[in-house]
């Protein structure tokens, strides 16, 4: 069962026994399958069904029956994809500076400018440290999520030891590059997770 992040955390601690990398790999998939499921704002049913199959009937989810995100949205909570391509950046610029050797907690604790011991002492004075103060730890922790499930950013488990690193995937260095190239014309967009929609209602209510 799984009811927090450290839930997920401690099953990563265990994949460490795991000495097949190949079905590390699929270990690794799987949670991070898990893990969309649980914080996604899409219908849960559909998000089920496409594990098994991709040619599903275009009738699913949408009524009151169907999962819980479904009866938000009849209730008239509709997500859509949003670009958060600025947000993207940052979080890529964290990872790239520190050239992928951490992972997702402590990007974020350093786009959330924690000074922390434990934080590299070269990133206190990089121009990323701090520049996430605009969205909190879980927002940021989530949205990360939503990167990596989109294969943007890989994680990998660190051999022989506890937890994982994130790096830019294949694509998601390809979208860094046309962002740096052409920021205005260059997007990502995502539906964002429950914790995101979450964070970002109470935002607009404290305004």
């Amino acid at each position: 069962m799984f009811y927090s992040d450290s839930d997920f955390n401690l099953n990563r601690f265990f994949l460490k026994d795991i000495s097949d990398s190949l079905f590390l790999e699929h270990k690794q998939k799987m949670l991070r399958k898990l893990m969309t499921l649980l914080s996604s704002s899409e219908c849960r049913r559909k998000l089920l069904l496409e594990h098994f199959s991709k040619n599903l009937s275009t009738d699913i989810g949408g009524h009151k029956d169907c999962c819980d995100n479904c009866r938000r949205f009849l209730r008239g909570d509709i997500q859509v994809k949003t670009n958060y391509s600025k947000d993207a950046k940052l979080l890529m610029d964290v990872i790239k500076a520190l050239r992928n050797d951490y992972g997702i907690t402590m990007t974020v604790s350093i786009l959330r400018g924690s000074k922390a011991q434990k934080i590299p002492k070269y990133i206190l004075k990089h121009p990323v440290h701090g520049k996430g103060l605009h969205h909190s730890e879980k927002w940021w922790k989530s949205f990360a999520g939503v990167l990596i499930s989109g294969h943007y950013l890989r994680e990998e488990s660190v051999p022989n030891g506890f937890g994982s690193t994130v790096s830019l995937s294949i694509k998601g260095s390809r979208w860094y590059d046309r962002f740096e190239s052409d920021p205005d014309g260059t997007t990502i967009d995502v539906i964002p997770t429950n914790d995101m929609i979450a964070y970002d209602k109470q935002q607009q209510q404290q305004k």
